[in-house]
């Protein structure tokens, strides 16, 4: 996102949005306005268990990826710069990925850091799911690199 996006004055700063998706390419492919149903699977709220204990719906929805869902507690929900952060994605009730982003600025200093995931109750897909996503920068290779760590199985 070389510019950013919305909304305005929180993650409009060149940044890299990460989806990690638990659906396949196809289900992604078909969350667009050509769906009838689009709308009511945008406003269809997932069961208070899927959400973790701070995240709220962003206002609108963006096809493809249905409605983000961002933490009250980050530091950029709190009056402090967007540097990283963890995004929720939800469609039809469905949580269907999650998103770390991280900004071009905080790369460029090179920094190693590993932040917790605030965890769901619960999960809409059974299955390995990462508590932790790191952000790392390996001189040797010279190259950054975004990962989800300290994977348990859930059902």
């Amino acid at each position: 996102m070389p510019m950013g996006h919305p909304p305005p004055g929180t993650y409009d700063t060149p940044h890299f949005d990460l989806h990690f998706y638990t659906i396949t390419s196809a289900e992604r492919d078909a969350i667009t306005p050509a769906d009838p149903s689009y709308g009511d699977k945008l406003e269809r709220a997932p069961e208070p268990s899927l959400i973790p204990e701070s995240y709220l719906p962003a206002p609108d929805g963006i096809p493809r990826m249905g409605r983000h869902w961002f933490s009250t507690l980050a530091p950029e929900s709190n009056g402090q710069p967007f540097t990283r952060t963890l995004l929720y994605g939800f469609y039809d009730g469905r949580q269907i990925f999650i998103e770390p982003m991280v900004t071009r600025a905080f790369l460029e200093t090179r920094q190693n850091v590993t932040e917790i995931i605030q965890q769901p109750a619960e999960y809409s897909t059974p299955g390995f799911h990462p508590r932790l996503y790191a952000v790392e920068y390996d001189a040797a290779a010279a190259e950054h690199r975004i990962v989800l760590r300290d994977f348990v199985q859930r059902d």
